[in-house]
């Protein structure tokens, strides 16, 4: 959809379609949608959004590139 929003215009949209999609699926499965919905909305916004998901820069911005372990 967008070629760059900028960090402010990305986290706007992302509380927006996270608030909507937790609302709109609260009594589905007991909750449990309600609590993947900031994973749903953050796979939407790499992928379909800003379609930053799709280079390796996307994802090393949420720090995906590298293991969790400490060092």
């Amino acid at each position: 959809m967008f070629e760059r929003l900028s960090d402010r215009a990305a986290s706007i949209v992302f509380i927006v379609l996270a608030l909507t999609i937790s609302l709109g699926t609260a009594n589905i499965a007991d909750g449990l949608v309600l609590a993947l919905s900031p994973l749903l909305v953050v796979l939407a916004m790499l992928l379909v959004v800003t379609r930053e998901g799709y280079s390796g820069g996307g994802w090393r911005r949420l720090g995906m590139g590298r293991l969790g372990s400490p060092g």
